[in-house]
């Protein structure tokens, strides 16, 4: 799969807890921020699609190529062309060891389906010429073999996951208040913020492992 993944770190789960009961609280919050967070790196890619816009991707949408029209065609001015590749994108969290991982991005059988969407995500080498002459006489837009060059890929992994990397600490904060509260409405007794006060901001960088890109 190629994807982009977020994994909670049992620091806080493999040392006992001086508070009885307050770890179910706030390992199911943990579990919520990890699905919101890689939701969210689903939406964070597919706008970074969205404007990893070209000039190619202009004419395609205006049909019009240097003076040359064509029927128009495609979703957006960025790598969105028949959709494929922004539909395609998928979340989904799963159990690893006593922690959660949460993953955005490909399956491969989107990628199997579409081979370019890696080719469009990181970069490609292109022979591909806008044939003006095949175009004026279909409408449609034709291409013809040309010089060698590279095309840019969209980054939109990489984007996604700096976009979510700055949520993180907000939201596991808010991850941990949430799981106070919860445990003192059912009747929890003690200071869980004693515990875990000592470790401060550790707990929470630590929380979120750096994101990797995986093939």
């Amino acid at each position: 799969m190629f994807k982009f993944s977020i994994q909670t770190e049992t620091a806080v789960t493999r040392l006992k807890s001086q508070v009885e009961g307050f770890e179910p609280y706030f390992q199911n919050q943990i579990k919520a921020v990890v699905k919101n967070l890689a939701t969210s790196g689903v939406t964070e890619t597919r706008k970074a699609l969205r404007n990893a816009k070209t000039e190619w991707g202009k004419s395609r949408m205006s049909g019009n190529h240097y003076g040359v029209r064509f029927a128009p065609y495609g979703r957006s001015e960025g790598r969105e062309n028949t959709g494929y590749m922004y539909d395609s994108l998928d979340s989904r969290i799963i159990p690893s060891g006593d922690t959660w991982k949460g993953i955005w991005g490909w399956s491969r059988h989107a990628e199997q389906r579409a081979p370019y969407i890696l080719g469009q995500e990181i970069g490609f080498w292109s022979t591909g010429s806008f044939d003006p002459v095949a175009t004026a006489a279909t409408g449609k837009a034709q291409f013809k073999d040309g010089r060698r060059r590279w095309i840019e890929g969209a980054g939109s992994l990489f984007k996604s996951r700096d976009a979510v990397s700055r949520r993180t600490q907000a939201a596991f904060s808010a991850a941990w208040k949430q799981a106070r509260i919860d445990f003192y409405q059912a009747g929890g007794k003690g200071d869980p913020g004693s515990y875990l006060q000592r470790r401060g901001e550790e707990r929470l960088r630590r929380a979120f492992k750096g994101t990797s890109l995986e093939y």
